[in-house]
């Protein structure tokens, strides 16, 4: 009887022990469980920036500095893209330069979101006033929208903000770098 007493009284103690180790395993898997729902209802959605407008059917994009400068592509009736220029007609313009940077920016999308609040536009260089870039878009309807393209993060991303939002993203894909003004870098050869 001894030895019957002996090994009942080892295995109930395993037996708490199993039992309050899956007790603590089922608190884990719960609170994970939750933890991940959370994380799935939080997440920010995706946002494009010109999605109203369509590449093939975009017929003015205007690139611009805060200082002044800016370039203009438009398409003459053959749908090839020109720059246009105020002293002088139009000169022909790089057609596949400029219909890969319209690919670019009409296929835009982030979910990062960087700023709620105008007071961080300036910061940001996405500013009304100040800004790295400001991309503007008319397709052949009139509809028109505004992009404007901040600092860098780092080389591959950019800070950017549609010009009716006080949203500002953190975007892959295109940096202000990529939007030169110079119309030398948009010439056919």
């Amino acid at each position: 009887m001894n030895n019957k007493s002996i090994s009942r009284s080892k295995r109930l103690p395993l037996t708490s022990l199993n039992f309050l180790l899956a007790a603590l395993l089922a608190v884990q898997l719960v609170f994970v469980w939750f933890s991940f729902r959370a994380d799935q209802e939080g997440m920010q959605p995706v946002v494009s920036f010109f999605n109203t407008l369509q590449s093939g059917k975009t017929d003015n994009l205007a690139i611009s500095e805060s200082d002044g400068i800016s370039l203009i592509f438009s398409q003459d009736n053959d749908g090839k893209w020109q720059i246009e220029q105020s002293d002088t007609s139009p000169v022909p313009a790089d057609h596949l330069a400029v219909t890969k940077l319209l690919d670019k920016l009409t296929n835009l999308q982030s979910e990062r979101l960087v700023a709620l609040t105008e007071s961080s536009h300036i910061r940001l260089k996405v500013d009304k006033t100040v800004f790295s870039k400001k991309i503007t878009m008319r397709d052949n309807s009139g509809n028109e929208q505004v992009l404007f393209v901040g600092s860098s993060p780092d080389r591959q991303t950019s800070y950017v903000r549609s010009g009716e939002s006080k949203k500002v993203y953190q975007v892959k894909g295109i940096t202000s770098w990529e939007l030169d003004t110079d119309i030398a870098a948009w010439l056919q050869e």
